[in-house]
């Protein structure tokens, strides 16, 4: 059993302090820092046309049964996370932060929950220091602050972890039962079954945990799951949306199910990884908190006899090696172990804070923190990158902000390897966690916001507003195909398929408005070139969603079709 906690009294504001904190930090810059990666912009334009419609060729009024990005519906993800992002739109415009709220909501809720459940079973030290190093891990905080579903995800997956930990020791509520449930439905609206593969993966490694020659397999008490009653549950929360979206979009059930086959079998964007991806990313994922991984991992093994340490170790393994068996791999799909590891963590901290263990004392630890300290300098000098003559990004990049960062960097670095080398422990495990939530703040207050090469569909529909008052002129992006300027845009924008388009069909067809890489129009035959204007151009900066001629950095020309 866990000792009682001598900080008890003062554990209830810590974890206040920490949650206002992590709160304040996953909602900051969400509104001006532009939408990166593929899917962010995805995820915030299909919502924002359930909401809105989509106007030009192809489109659509309001629908909030039929996820549809541009003029195609959108079977990679069930409904919930578009529910969401829609709500948030309703209430605080069809912006960058409406379009990340649910993820910061969500990830709040995880970090409440988190510290209700761990106050009561492990104690307030420990649920104080699983919530800080939770609510200030790398990847964590990512999610909190990016339009996916994994934030929204893990709050599900962590209620029905939570659900079934409480049934594995004895508690047969019907009301565990229902929440147990209802959570693995609401989750299979947000992402599929992936809920009960990470919740199997569990009962899984957990039985292994529990096996004994004279016990055998320990998997009686999975049938108090109730899965006979959960079931239904579980078809009541998704069957109402699967009969309506197939009655009003014929197919479209067969579609998800096949976009979500396609993708475990890493047939779309070239997201397959081999086996040991995760062990080699978890460094920077459970950043700063993964210098303590290997220390955590051996003091948990040894504590496995206890219940709680042997299902958060059951988690982390079950989970760990389903993801590493699955051909597609992604950062986010580590993060439903991330509550387990911030558990498993926290205790190691409290034991060595009172000294049960000296592994945190020892020179092989201070070592540790020697590297550590380096990769946090090197994070930090990694933005001067961009200075480099061949990327001709100096321009657009905030240089300010780039120096700010990096002297946080080096003050982070030196402050943790001193406490550290002092035998500071607890003011060391602070220290990381302030860092980096002042890293991230910088980050997302001061640099992506000013970060011009980050911002290229955003420049380019600057330019096109000021052209086009009325956003009225359906534009084409040939080559150029970033789903953030459809988003930046606001108006009825197509995306095509080849780049020689213009060549293929008649000026009569053309739209208004065309947007492709200088590279293209470059090669674009001189009697189609005369029948455009160059309104602007060439926009230099950064092509998230894929390569032109072989490079992310790009020059994109803005086109008009001549009257």
């Amino acid at each position: 059993m866990f000792k009682p906690a001598s900080i008890g009294g003062a554990s209830k504001l810590l974890l206040a302090l920490t949650i206002l904190a992590a709160g304040g930090l996953y909602l900051l810059g969400n509104g001006r820092a532009s939408l990166w990666d593929r899917d962010e912009p995805r995820y915030a334009q299909c919502s924002r046309q359930m909401l809105y419609g989509f106007p030009g060729p192809g489109g659509h009024g309001p629908d909030l049964i039929v996820p549809r990005f541009l003029d195609k519906p959108r079977t990679e993800k069930p409904p919930f996370m578009y529910w969401c992002q829609a709500l948030a739109m309703r209430a605080f415009g069809d912006n960058a932060f409406s379009a990340r709220l649910p993820s910061s909501v969500a990830m709040i809720l995880v970090l409440i929950l988190l510290a209700v459940v761990l106050y009561r079973a492990a104690g307030p030290a420990r649920a104080a220091w699983a919530v800080f190093i939770l609510a200030t891990s790398a990847l964590t905080i990512m999610s909190a602050k990016m339009c996916l579903t994994d934030a929204v995800l893990l709050l599900w997956m962590t209620v029905a972890q939570i659900c079934v930990f409480a049934v594995y020791r004895g508690n047969r509520s019907w009301l565990v039962t229902l929440t147990l449930w209802i959570a693995i439905g609401l989750g299979g609206i947000t992402k599929g079954p992936i809920v009960l593969a990470t919740l199997g993966s569990t009962l899984i490694a957990l039985a292994i945990f529990d096996f004994a020659p004279e016990r055998k397999l320990q998997i009686r008490w999975w049938r108090h799951l109730r899965p006979w009653i959960g079931l239904p549950v579980v078809v009541a929360i998704a069957a109402p949306w699967l009969y309506v979206v197939e009655h009003r979009e014929p197919g479209f059930v067969a579609a998800l199910f096949a976009a979500g086959k396609r993708h475990a079998a890493a047939l779309t964007e070239k997201h397959v990884s081999p086996p040991g991806y995760y062990l080699a990313l978890i460094w920077g994922l459970l950043f700063p908190w993964s210098l303590l991984l290997p220390t955590t991992l051996v003091i948990a093994w040894r504590h496995r006899h206890l219940p709680l340490i042997r299902y958060a170790l059951s988690m982390i393994l079950g989970i760990w090696v389903f993801q590493e068996l699955m051909p597609t791999k992604l950062p986010f799909y580590m993060l439903p172990a991330f509550p387990a590891l911030a558990f498993l963590t926290a205790d190691t901290l409290v034991r060595c804070l009172r000294r049960e263990c000296d592994d945190l004392l020892r020179p092989a630890f201070i070592l540790a923190v020697v590297i550590w300290s380096i990769a946090v300098l090197a994070l930090g000098a990694a933005p001067w990158a961009l200075a480099v003559p061949k990327f001709e990004l100096r321009p657009l990049v905030p240089w300010g902000a780039t120096v700010a960062l990096s002297i946080a960097s080096i003050l982070y670095a030196i402050i943790v390897f001193a406490l550290f080398r002092s035998r500071r422990l607890a003011s060391a495990a602070i220290a990381m966690g302030l860092g980096m939530i002042l890293i991230f703040g910088l980050l997302f207050a001061s640099y992506l916001p000013n970060a011009r090469y980050l911002q290229t569909s955003n420049r380019i529909a600057d330019v096109i507003r000021t052209a086009d008052p009325a956003n009225a002129g359906v534009l084409h992006m040939i080559e150029y195909k970033e789903p953030s300027l459809a988003f930046y845009r606001g108006g009825p924008v197509l995306e095509q398929r080849s780049a020689d388009d213009l060549q293929k069909t008649s000026p009569a067809q053309w739209p208004q408005w065309i947007v492709m890489p200088k590279t293209i129009w470059n090669r674009t035959p001189y009697d189609i070139q005369a029948k455009l204007d160059v309104i602007g151009g060439p926009i230099h900066g950064l092509d998230y969603a894929g390569k032109i001629d072989g490079y992310h950095i790009v020059d994109v020309m803005l086109l008009r079709k001549k009257s």
